[in-house]
């Protein structure tokens, strides 16, 4: 038997289809679905909220987001995301300058970015490697890596 996950909406953008989830009314969770998954309107004011600013930034017109965020995660993992966030629109970061700023290592920052929830809000396809793309919610290859470099290229990075 598999588990039903439910989703607040499900909407399509340039990179395919992404299920939104909220917990108390903040966002939780973006999901990169299946392109045959069927689209869910909005269930509530917030979806509705998170739905419009994603179309806004995928049309260009939106740098950065604003919405109340659900951190789930480690100390030092939110610490990490947050650090994502003060990455301007267009700008990277290797994982090695990161980690030099919040005093850890590269791979810990690497990990804190693969246990990201929240794709795209939290900009972790502006994490790169040294020298290559890196990875992108914890995938080297195949779609994922693909939309990591849509998202790079959207930014003219």
């Amino acid at each position: 038997m598999t588990r039903q996950i439910s989703y607040d909406a499900i909407a399509a953008f340039p990179i395919g289809k992404i299920g939104i989830k909220l917990h108390q009314e903040k966002l939780a969770a973006l999901d990169y679905l299946p392109d045959d998954t069927l689209l869910l309107s909005p269930r509530n004011t917030v979806s509705q909220q998170v739905v419009d600013q994603l179309e806004q930034y995928f049309a260009g017109s939106r740098l950065s987001f604003a919405l109340d965020i659900h951190f789930h995660g480690s100390a030092f993992q939110q610490r990490v995301w947050h650090a994502l966030m003060e990455i301007p629109f267009g700008r990277t970061m290797t994982y090695g300058e990161l980690a030099k700023t919040l005093k850890t290592g590269p791979r810990a920052i690497g990990q804190a970015c693969r246990t990201n929830l929240i794709p795209v809000v939290i900009p972790c396809h502006r994490i790169i490697a040294a020298n290559h793309p890196g990875g992108y919610s914890g995938s080297v290859e195949g779609k994922l890596m693909n939309i990591k470099m849509w998202l790079l290229q959207h930014e003219t990075v």
